[in-house]
């Protein structure tokens, strides 16, 4: 890479390249446009920019000139993270297995990517693409949605979710267009801000019997009308419905419940005697 931004410098106008390590970012500032191209752009491998270290790019156009451009590792942790302009179909290798974080506050991201069945951590890989509109499909291997598609606020579809995930902490939290009945799988246990902030949601969620957290669940869902069931071994629901104003459905609380902190309130359309106990 070093031969690389040699050649960079003067046909770019790059005023200062620094930080390079095979644990750092690299810094690139005064430039407008950075083309990774046949011309002038090798193979990249993960020791260069997917496995901890990245490019950081922030105010940088980025054009992708692939299929010159190539990742040779299985990871691509934090690849484009806060690449604000960057909308190209990118293009992911079978054998990558980490997506943690790779398109991370892409605001601009609105492909529809293919997820190669390889990867089996999707943590925080679309936080933050609040244009992101688009049918992904989440690969069988799949455990762990942490954050998924955090402030995904123009994602509408019906995401499918594969059997094996237990956890679907704020999967969908922020995705404020979001109004599909998404099918959580049995295994699911943890479904805290699952749907928190989803403001247009009205759909009646099945939640899973293995669940026992469901705080922050559907806060300020604005539109939801339902009559969600609560399962038996639930046990804390903070703010579960915290802000659900238009909420005036039978609520039925679980024995197995032990902090029921504000989980209705302000709801303004909810009597008392909807909530049984």
């Amino acid at each position: 890479l070093n031969s690389l931004l040699s050649t960079l410098e003067p046909i770019l106008g790059v005023t200062k390249i620094s930080g390079w390590t095979s644990t750092s970012p690299l810094n690139i500032q005064g430039m407008t446009e950075f083309k990774i191209a046949p011309i002038i752009g090798p193979t990249m491998s993960g020791s260069d920019v997917g496995n901890g270290a990245k490019l950081n790019l922030s105010g940088t156009t980025v054009t992708l000139g692939l299929p010159s451009f190539q990742w040779t590792t299985d990871s691509m942790s934090s690849a484009f993270f806060g690449c604000a302009s960057l909308n190209q179909n990118i293009q992911i290798p079978n054998g990558v297995t980490s997506m943690v974080n790779t398109f991370g506050n892409c605001y601009n991201l609105n492909q529809n990517i293919q997820i190669p069945d390889s990867v089996v951590g999707m943590t925080e890989t679309f936080y933050g693409c609040m244009n992101l509109n688009q049918n992904i499909k989440i690969p069988n291997g799949v455990t762990n949605m942490f954050n998924t598609f955090e402030s995904c606020h123009k994602l509408n579809q019906n995401i499918k979710i594969p059997n094996g995930v237990t956890n679907m902490f704020n999967a969908f939290q922020g995705c404020s267009d979001l109004n599909y009945n998404i099918q959580i799988p049995s295994g699911v246990t943890n479904m805290v801000g699952t749907f928190a902030y989803c403001y247009n949601l009205n759909q009646n969620i099945s939640i899973p019997n293995g669940v026992t957290d469901m705080s922050n669940t559907f806060r300020l869902c604005h539109n939801l009308k339902q009559n969600i069931l609560i399962p038996r071994g639930v046990t804390k629901m903070y703010f579960t419905f915290g802000g659900c104003s238009n909420l005036n459905q039978n609520i039925l609380i679980p024995n197995s419940v032990t902090n029921i902190t504000n989980a209705f309130i302000d709801c303004p359309k909810l009597n008392l005697s909807d909530i049984y106990i």
